[in-house]
């Protein structure tokens, strides 16, 4: 299994992984289905033939994993072989602008029914036992921003950071991410503005929690609405306990656990 602590502290994620390996992922019978099913895609007049639907799925994968190359490289070190096996394709000649216009008319809908039908647990207790205790599958929700390109209408989309000096160097979108802790799978994904609170990704990603699912969150986050709407889910939740909220619960009971080798 893949894992990102077998990097080395100075490698780069595009180097270990291929578009062969996402195929195995995301299986291209699946971003077939995937994009028939989207209205954005279905519904947008089209005459550039120079990229299919599954190509530019792809495409926008490996803008994540060689994220210093734009946009044009990227699609050049995709398709950069074919031409070669067909020099009369002009299919590693699209521009920027035109690549950029491709991916407005793949849309949103595609990425995000790929995400929700492959992008699940995978974790084996035979092959990470650490990815469980006892019955329970550790889960995790935690939130993180990511900077966008510096055009206004990110800017008017995301907003950006700002201090007394100014503004932020970049607009920001704030991501509340559900992964699963053995394999560092992320499950779910919310996306809002920079100034949105983190807690109400949070509450949205809640609908993915299911049962025999132990689900850490920080400080940040947990509430009493919150422990309360993972238990309806037959979910458990471990966090810390902001200052005050331990003594305004209903039922508490602690917990004495030995400590046995520098483990509970």
């Amino acid at each position: 299994m893949y894992r990102l602590r077998q990097l080395d502290v100075d490698d780069k994620v595009c180097k270990q992984i291929s578009p062969g390996v996402l195929e195995k992922i995301y299986p291209t019978e699946v971003i077939e289905q995937c994009v028939q099913g989207s209205d954005q895609w279905t519904g947008t007049q089209r005459r550039v033939r120079q990229s299919t639907a599954l190509a530019l799925v792809l495409f926008v994968m490996m803008l994540a994993l060689w994220s210093r190359l734009n946009q044009r490289q990227v699609w050049q070190k995709l398709g950069g072989g074919l031409s070669k096996l067909h020099p009369e394709n002009l299919l590693c000649e699209m521009s920027s602008s035109a690549l950029t216009v491709r991916r407005g008319e793949l849309g949103s809908q595609v990425m995000e029914a790929l995400m929700k039908t492959c992008c699940q647990p995978i974790a084996r207790w035979e092959q990470t036992p650490e990815a469980f205790f006892g019955r329970y599958r550790f889960m995790a929700i935690d939130g993180t921003l990511f900077n966008v390109a510096d055009v206004q209408v990110n800017e008017q989309a995301f907003g950006r950071s700002s201090n007394q000096f100014g503004k932020g160097a970049y607009p920001q979108v704030r991501c509340v991410l559900l992964a699963e802790c053995g394999s560092h799978t992320v499950v779910g994904m919310q996306i809002s503005r920079y100034d949105e609170s983190e807690v109400h990704g949070s509450h949205a990603l809640l609908r993915l929690i299911g049962r025999s699912m132990l689900l850490l969150v920080d400080a940040g986050i947990i509430s009493a609405g919150f422990v309360q709407a993972v238990r309806n889910r037959g979910g458990h939740v471990l966090a810390s306990l902001p200052s005050g909220m331990w003594e305004k619960g209903p039922r508490r009971r602690l917990l004495s656990l030995p400590i046995t080798s520098g483990r509970c």
